[in-house]
């Protein structure tokens, strides 16, 4: 099931500009990895397939994780934003109120209107989205986006959460592939909702 929401993806050509622009909105950086290998399982998520990437993780009232790819990134109509006045999340599909049934059945939450809060397992692993209907905006995005690419959430049972966002409408499911970071091995998966948003498990008490 998943447990909470762990961070928004910020894909970004420029590295250290984009640690820079997080950090005058009152980002603090926590930990910064250099040259991470590429898992090959989210190639077809991606425009090209990088081989290595560097990722910084930032905190303000929710995690940011910036992730610049050796292939670059790519300039494309955005599904994801971050309203850094208000903390929001939000989402710009063409079916806002597909897009919000999908969101209630699989995450932890509860759902006002066009918008939906995240209750995770602890406080830090809650977040606000909020769902703006655009009939014309784009239907998806690729992860090597510049700007706002992914949602990341933790999951302890990833094979059950990836069939379960699949029978309801997900699509583009990656196996579970596996990320070292200084040793620590994660499992993450990923996929797309309906909505074409590209949302990221990551599992988390792997016996």
């Amino acid at each position: 099931m998943i447990l909470g929401f762990s961070h928004l993806t910020f894909g970004a050509r420029d590295f250290e500009q984009a640690i820079k622009s997080f950090r005058s909105m009152g980002f603090v950086p926590t930990n910064v990895y250099r040259s991470v290998q590429s898992a090959p399982a989210k190639w077809p998520l991606m425009t090209q397939p990088a081989q290595k990437h560097d990722l910084a993780l930032l905190k303000r009232s929710l995690t940011v994780e910036i992730v610049s790819h050796d292939t670059g990134s790519v300039d494309r109509p955005p599904v994801l934003d971050f309203d850094s006045t208000t903390g929001d999340i939000m989402l710009r599909v063409q079916d806002a109120r597909r897009e919000l049934d999908f969101l209630e059945k699989v995450l932890p939450c509860t759902r006002a209107g066009d918008r939906i809060a995240i209750h995770g397992a602890f406080p830090t692993w809650s977040a606000r989205l909020r769902l703006v209907e655009d009939r014309s905006g784009p239907h998806s995005q690729p992860l090597d986006i510049e700007g706002y690419s992914s949602l990341a959430f933790y999951s302890n049972n990833i094979e059950e959460d990836v069939r379960c966002f699949v029978e309801l409408g997900a699509g583009n499911a990656t196996e579970e592939f596996f990320v070292e970071l200084n040793g620590r091995r994660i499992g993450v998966a990923m996929l797309r909702s309906p909505g074409g948003v590209i949302l990221e498990l990551l599992r988390i008490n792997r016996q």
